[in-house]
């Protein structure tokens, strides 16, 4: 099997969260991937046979585990879509769907470093417009990007401030105005998609405070820490 097609898998196995080989999970696969039923099976023996996951056949219950390798290539597929595809959304204005399937083709092919500098682009257009937006709020100036870590502001915001992440419900779509945190904890948020001008849907929350969204066309969980970080108005 081709990396290209093995890293397709692997997005597919993370994002919909597939544990186990079962008519619907290979179902749920065929149409991730666009491939026919009968094909699914044959490539996941493909993907254990390159290291990258590992199947039990000891019983009925045909589990699916990621090895190390498989996890690292897997997810760094999805942060090189995610990244991609905010970028062709947010900078070049493209439609959700066509940016998705452009990420699809060059996900593939783009160096990390390529990724590192769309993402630090991204993010730091997204501080200069959520900083401004501040402003206008506020009617003063201050540092470019101080909304991402600046404690002094983390309480005691008006509605046009936005709300914590938490406070919304399922279903809710909001837009991400700002992210508190330092820049190690910036880059995280940024690496999961979470940028300030991004509109994602929460799908469900979880009784520990964790929450699962959508982000374009991904869903992604989220602790509780990183769910007190984020910032959003409804929209």
């Amino acid at each position: 099997m081709e990396i290209t097609e093995c890293e397709d898998y692997l997005e597919a196995i993370i994002n919909n969260s597939v544990e186990e080989i079962t008519p619907d999970s290979l179902k749920i696969l065929a149409d991730a991937l666009n491939k026919d039923v009968s094909e699914i099976e044959g490539g996941l023996n493909d993907l254990r046979d390159e290291g990258f996951i590992r199947i039990n056949d000891a019983d009925a219950y045909r589990e699916i585990k990621l090895t190390h390798s498989g996890r690292k290539l897997g997810e760094c597929t999805i942060k090189k879509h995610l990244v991609l595809e905010s970028f062709f959304t947010e900078i070049l204005g493209m439609d959700s769907d066509s940016a998705s399937k452009e990420a699809c083709v060059l996900e593939h092919g783009a160096s990390p470093d390529t990724i590192k500098r769309l993402k630090n682009y991204i993010r730091e257009r997204g501080a200069r417009h959520g900083f401004h937006a501040r402003d206008a709020h506020e009617g003063h100036e201050g540092h470019e990007g101080h909304m991402f870590n600046h404690p002094h502001h983390r309480g005691d915001r008006d509605e046009g401030m936005g709300r914590n992440l938490s406070e919304f419900d399922e279903d809710d779509a909001v837009k991400i105005l700002f992210t508190d945190g330092g820049s190690r904890r910036t880059d995280r948020l940024c690496d999961m998609g979470l940028i300030p001008g991004e509109t994602i849907t929460i799908k469900r929350k979880l009784s520990n405070g964790a929450m699962v969204v959508a982000i374009k066309s991904s869903e992604v969980g989220i602790s509780p820490e990183i769910v007190r970080l984020v910032f959003v108005e409804k929209v």
